[in-house]
């Protein structure tokens, strides 16, 4: 069979089925449909109908060459079209790119779209075995007990028909309900389920179990319940004892899903969240967190302005999702929204226009450093599916701007700045590699339990970036997933240097299975792996032996394998992507708690408010009386400093304490006193650092992405030193060197060893 044929051509007894793929990051997601195939060895006897939605996580291989581990051929499902929706995106204010906090903890992350590839040796293996064969081979009679098994869940669908029918009877008015509902149970159990093998019967069981419970619950319980509420309940916590990244969707979470993906929405432009329970739970304020340059940004609305009502609705007690319906709208349409500011006495109303919102990808391309190096810089902050094409417009530019300068300028050397980046579209990760790869190159391979080997996806095209220009890709701790697949390709295929700090390690793989009612269900199916044939994967998911939630566990430095870059470099697996060029920029613990306690934003209201300027002075910087009054507000205001050591000296307090032992125990109090001096100097140890995140906040309340990101790259440590290895081609080219390996041999006289170095 040739690669790129019609999979529902060529395989008649192949079930065609709606798809779509996620390499999830932390927790976002897409909806792409595109049709694939899959071939059972009962197929050819009965194929399930083509209506049959269901995801299974492959990469699109359309139009990139798919080369299996296995050298089979393969078939290239093609993909149709990509559904989006429309929705005002809620994200926190992004941290400036050397302050690392962990993506879990912001539950961000990403998804992946592809069609699927189906290995056409054994899939004509399979259709071949699927029929009947004389002297009743074993594949025989386990079809024959599949389908005595398909009768039998006939009879159960029937049974659990006349039990459901007959207890709804006995209800008062209750004979059609009963009846009608029990014809729909059936009709899951008979067609959903009979598909089902010998080993499913404990899957029918509890299928039926909860089925029945939730309809006792909902019918019969003491008071009335939410039956959305129950089921979504019973739902998560089933869910919660896999890995993080299994979900299910509800309807808002699945469009939401789609949004951050696509990267498109209609709306206003405007990024809200939840603000501090100071007045309760449920009278917590809805804050703006973003406010997208093009849209809601121009119009004047600003981080930190409080939403009063949209088209003058008040929002007080309507959810986060309510008040982004009250702001969508059609496209062309326009919204009043009221905003408190601090430092302004009376409300403010701006009108939004509501647009076809296009969030980017890559906010910000410009040139760094010295202008007479001519070096690239390139922030690309997500992989929604116009990432490619804009990394591609971004580098064209740059190459453009720089040749049409004094002669012989020319693009002397790039920064792809990934810090931040939680992920996003496999497709997308791929189509960026491919502008820094050789042709021909492998990218990225998946395996799974149901994925089998998995397809490996290779450059199609030669690489835009011309190869003499040294690369350098920047990462910290929240690199992660689509992100460390673009990192590990350009560090396993040696074309560029990985500067910063340790990746995430994401490198799990989960598919999206559209639900009825508008929901969906994100589980894991695979890992993906980088060139080298490494899994960058830190933590590992168990399900515990108890009731308990899922065990999590790192990957140990002695489980961790060594593998070979091309040019046979070392790289190891099981830790995200370890950098050649390392800079730290682990927060402290007063960073971090600045951060979680919003201590940043809040001040840079504050100081927004006493400023009374409509934007920054170009001449802006944290000054040292800045400085003063931002550690003023954060000892005057409710900010905890707690450290690892407080558990610690509570519970050598409880134990002295319950000995008697109280000279021992005043000791640990004049300690955690030490301690607390101590932690109060991290402001002076620390100035340098947290100036950088006052001066990012303050930025981040007055100008657009674009101003802001520029503006901070001047106090960027990370981006300095990779500046540093591009203008230094001796450096650059040892760094992507194999390193001499020493090896101790015995001289011919035998009486004297010497140390000899192997390339």
């Amino acid at each position: 069979m040739n690669a790129g044929s019609n999979s529902r051509d060529r395989l008649p007894s192949a079930l065609a089925f709606q798809s779509s793929f996620v390499v999830s990051g932390f927790g976002s997601r897409i909806e792409l449909r595109t049709y694939g195939a899959f071939v059972s060895a009962t197929s050819a006897k009965r194929p399930r109908s083509s209506s049959f939605s269901h995801r299974y996580a492959l990469p699109r291989m359309v139009p990139r060459a798919c080369i299996p581990r296995n050298g089979d051929d393969v078939i290239e499902s093609q993909n149709l079209s990509a559904q989006s929706a429309g929705e005002d995106l809620s994200k926190a204010p992004p941290t400036n790119g050397n302050t690392e906090a962990s993506p879990a903890e912001n539950g961000i992350g990403e998804t992946i779209q592809s069609t699927d590839v189906v290995d056409t040796k054994n899939t004509v293996m399979n259709v071949e075995e699927g029929g009947q064969k004389p002297n009743d081979s074993p594949k025989d009679q386990k079809v024959n007990t599949e389908e005595t098994e398909k009768s039998a869940v006939g009879i159960a669908g029937f049974f659990v028909w006349a039990w459901t029918a007959f207890k709804r009877a006995l209800a008062p008015g209750g004979f059609v309900w009963g009846l009608v509902t029990g014809v729909a149970i059936s009709a899951v159990v008979l067609f959903s389920l009979a598909g089902y093998g010998p080993r499913d019967s404990l899957l029918r069981e509890k299928v039926a179990l909860f089925d029945l419970i939730l309809q006792d619950i909902n019918s019969s319980y003491v008071d009335k319940v939410d039956i959305n509420k129950l089921f979504e309940t019973g739902v998560n916590s089933m869910l919660g004892t896999l890995d993080p990244y299994t979900q299910f969707e509800n309807n808002a979470q699945a469009v939401e899903m789609s949004v951050k993906t696509n990267g498109r929405y209609a709306g206003v432009g405007l990024g809200i969240s939840l603000g501090d329970a100071e007045s309760g739970e449920k009278n917590r304020p809805i804050i703006v967190v973003s406010a997208f340059e093009g849209y809601a940004f121009d119009a004047g609305i600003r981080p930190g302005d409080v939403i009063e009502a949209v088209a003058g609705n008040p929002v007080d007690g309507n959810s986060l999702e309510r008040v982004t319906d009250m702001l969508r709208g059609e496209p062309g349409t326009a919204v009043d929204l009221t905003v408190k500011r601090e430092g302004s006495s009376q409300p403010l109303t701006f009108t939004l226009a509501r647009k076809n919102v296009h969030i980017k990808d890559v906010p910000v391309s410009t040139f760094v450093g010295n202008p007479k190096d001519r070096i690239g810089y390139i922030r690309l902050q997500s992989f929604a599916k116009d990432a490619g094409a804009e990394v591609q417009e971004a580098v064209e530019k740059l190459m453009g701007s720089a040749d049409s300068n004094m002669p012989g300028s020319g693009l002397r050397g790039l920064v792809l700045d990934l810090r931040g980046n939680p992920g996003g579209l496999l497709n997308a990760a791929i189509d960026v590699s491919e502008i820094f790869v050789p042709k021909g190159a492998t990218i990225v391979s998946t395996k799974g339990r149901g994925l089998g080997s998995g397809p490996t996806f290779v450059s199609a095209k030669d690489p835009l970036l011309p190869p003499d220009v040294p690369l350098a890709v920047l990462v910290n701790g929240q690199t992660a997933s689509a992100s460390e697949i673009v990192a590990g390709a350009v560090q396993d295929l040696d074309t560029g240097v990985v500067v910063g700090s340790k990746t995430f390690g994401k490198g799990l793989v989960q598919n999206v299975q559209e639900l009825p009612f508008k929901t969906a269900l994100k589980y894991t199916v695979g890992k993906y792996y980088t060139p080298s044939g490494r899994c960058i994967q830190a933590l590992n998911y168990e399900q515990s032996n108890g009731d308990g939630p899922v065990e999590i566990t790192e990957v140990q430095e002695n489980q961790r394998q060594e593998f070979k870059t091309r040019q046979g470099r070392s790289v190891r697996d099981g830790g995200g992507i370890e950098p050649d060029v390392e800079v730290q920029s682990r927060p402290t613990f007063l960073e971090l708690a600045l951060h979680r306690q919003n201590m940043y934003f809040r001040f840079a209201n504050k100081y927004g408010a006493e400023l009374k300027l409509p934007s920054l002075p170009g001449s802006f910087e944290v000054t040292d009386s800045i400085y003063r009054d931002f550690v003023k507000f954060v000892s005057t205001s409710e900010f905890k400093y707690e450290s690892k050591f407080d558990e610690a000296f509570s519970e050598l307090d409880n134990m002295y304490s319950d000995v008697g032992y109280e000279t021992a125990r005043s000791k640990v109090g004049d300690l955690k006193r030490a301690t607390q001096m101590d932690m109060k100097s991290d402001f002076i140890r620390h100035e340098k650092e947290i100036r950088v995140q006052i001066d990012s906040a303050i930025r981040y309340r007055f100008q657009p992405d674009s101003e802001r990101i520029i503006a901070e790259l001047r106090n960027d440590d990370q981006l300095a030193e990779a500046l540093r290895v591009l203008k230094d081609p001796i450096e650059y080219q040892d760094l992507l060197r194999a390193k001499p390996v020493a090896v101790t041999t015995l001289a011919q006289a035998g009486t004297e060893a010497k140390e000899v170095k192997q390339q």
